[in-house]
């Protein structure tokens, strides 16, 4: 997939964006938070830059950033959106799947250890064999004992969209937003 520099991303962002010398330091977590993958700034960048028009904005500004990320993350018909619910959707066809998918919730809503995440998903014998899939599918990591989404956008969507949506309550902006500013 690779990833661009910081400075290059930054410079990228104030060439697109008018005004963003005046939000440098929500573009520079915006970077980060995208783990510098050229793909999600791309596609940040663009739905902003629709925004502006749409919002009367000559220049960016935060309310438009945050906009911007709820549209292609949060919102279902947005780009991010779209990937990350693919995502989990071919990993629930698997074997373990079902239980990967509640893993990887559980694991962005803060379980770190095996038996953690396998308490909470109910499972501790199976959690293993979830757990192994999601990794072989570069979905999360280990470090030590903890288990970590490797994706922050991914990670944020789980949390803020994916979840609740298992819980049977609808996704919200609001939500999100705190799903973002947890990161910054």
């Amino acid at each position: 997939a690779g990833s661009i520099d910081v400075t290059s991303a930054l410079a990228w962002m104030r060439q697109e964006l008018p005004g963003a010398e005046g939000v440098g330091e929500l573009l520079r977590f915006f970077v980060h938070w995208t783990q510098r993958s050229p793909w999600y700034v791309s596609v940040l960048l663009k739905r902003a830059k629709e925004l502006m028009p749409l919002q009367q904005q000559r220049r960016v500004n935060h309310a438009v950033l945050f906009q911007a990320a709820w549209d292609v993350l949060g919102s279902a018909n947005g780009a991010l959106h779209q990937w990350c619910a693919g995502q989990l959707q071919r990993l629930s066809q698997q074997k373990h799947g079902p239980l990967s998918r509640q893993a990887l919730i559980h694991i962005a809503g803060g379980a770190r250890t095996l038996q953690e995440i396998g308490r909470r998903c109910g499972q501790i014998r199976q959690t293993s064999h979830a757990l192994h899939l999601l990794a072989s599918n570069d979905a999360v990591e280990r470090k030590g004992t903890c288990w970590l989404i490797r994706d922050q956008v991914l990670a944020c969507w789980v949390n803020a969209v994916s979840a609740p949506m298992e819980q049977g309550m609808a996704a919200s902006q609001a939500r999100f937003n705190d799903a973002l500013n947890d990161g910054a």
